[in-house]
């Protein structure tokens, strides 16, 4: 009788245990959230005043080319930068966007440079930030 009943409390434990939430955190039901997207609910829940420095907040590494996918040291050596599209409309480079208020703003994605061309064609070989506002 002892032993049904530790086992019938061990198997509830189990299946309460199997059956509980974490939680999440914003932009992924999953709980896992994606590195090169800037939610709508994490913007709301922002401090900043521009786009920028929502970006450098939450996502710091969305503001520089990353190692990976500097393919050539030609790419290293030039400098590139990234290029900054509303919507699919190209509005200048990262500089734009310390100008830029963040209250229009639905979401922010990163493109790495072989996203951004297929995306966008050619000319942006430092990646794409797209700041998403419909």
């Amino acid at each position: 009788m002892l032993k049904s009943r530790t086992l019938l409390g061990l198997t509830a434990g189990l299946l309460l245990s199997a059956c509980a939430t974490t939680g999440t955190s914003a932009g992924s039901a999953s709980g896992v959230r994606d590195r090169n997207v800037i939610t709508q609910q994490e913007l709301a829940a922002e401090n900043s005043t521009t786009v920028y420095e929502a970006i450098q907040h939450l996502r710091p590494e969305m503001l520089r080319v990353r190692p990976a996918e500097q393919t050539s040291s030609l790419t290293q050596s030039a400098g590139y930068t990234l290029n900054v599209y509303q919507d699919d409309n190209k509005i200048g480079d990262i500089s734009v966007l310390h100008g830029m208020p963040l209250g229009l703003i639905r979401e922010i994605r990163y493109l790495s440079p072989s996203q951004a061309m297929q995306r966008f064609g050619s000319g942006n070989p430092g990646g794409v930030i797209q700041l998403i506002t419909h």
